[in-house]
């Protein structure tokens, strides 16, 4: 596992992201990526429901919806973004920005989040979904990340923390260039769920805007 080099100390502040669109929205094929409303959070916990339930993360709940991280939702620094086909949505991806409330990191990583946080401006990118259903399921996470790393781009190029299996980890190294930092046996609230926690500066995703 590699350890970035320290950058020079930056001042946090609250980010104030504006209202649900982003600078311009971004297609892939019939599939439009913008930020979520917050009336359209409990269609994102749904998609995130089915996704983790699918993959044998979570047991049932009675509402259908799974949302980790409440605390994180409805603030300044959180950027939802959906992936919507018509009415339909088919993806979602949260973005966190370093605040007051902190990142998801904090809670399964907070040594590394902090020791971190010492030397980077942070975000966090998290709660990665598509709808299993969607014959596009690849083209959709793609636009998402790209989508993504163009919100990162237009609020101060952060260092990017981000959880995933340990299975996925050698995809994001390879597509966008993270890098491993730590590692967890167990991620609380849910089953079955190792963890690696990714490390990624602007020349990681800036790799996203080229591909994409």
């Amino acid at each position: 596992m590699r350890k970035l080099p320290p950058k020079k100390p930056k001042q946090r502040q609250v980010l104030s992201l504006g209202g649900p669109n982003l600078k311009g929205n971004f297609m892939a094929a019939d599939v439009e990526v913008r930020r979520a409303t917050n009336e359209e959070l409990p269609w994102i916990w749904r998609l995130v429901h089915a996704e983790y339930l699918r993959r044998g993360l979570i047991t049932p709940e009675m509402d259908g919806m799974f949302s980790h991280y409440q605390h994180l939702d409805c603030i300044p620094e959180t950027v939802p973004l959906v992936a919507v086909d018509g009415d339909r949505l088919v993806g979602t991806m949260t973005t966190t920005f370093d605040g007051p409330r902190g990142l998801p990191t904090d809670i399964e990583y907070p040594d590394e989040t902090g020791e971190l946080r010492m030397w980077h401006s942070l975000a966090s990118c998290w709660r990665l979904a598509t709808d299993i259903e969607c014959h596009s399921s690849h083209a959709v996470s793609a636009a998402l990340m790209v989508a993504t790393a163009k919100l990162l781009m237009e609020h101060g190029e952060p260092t990017v923390l981000m959880e995933c299996h340990p299975r996925h980890s050698l995809y994001y190294r390879k597509r966008i260039g993270f890098e491993v930092y730590a590692e967890r046996k167990m991620t609380p609230g849910l089953t079955n769920a190792p963890s690696v926690l990714m490390v990624g500066g602007v020349d990681s995703y800036s790799r996203l805007l080229k591909k994409g």
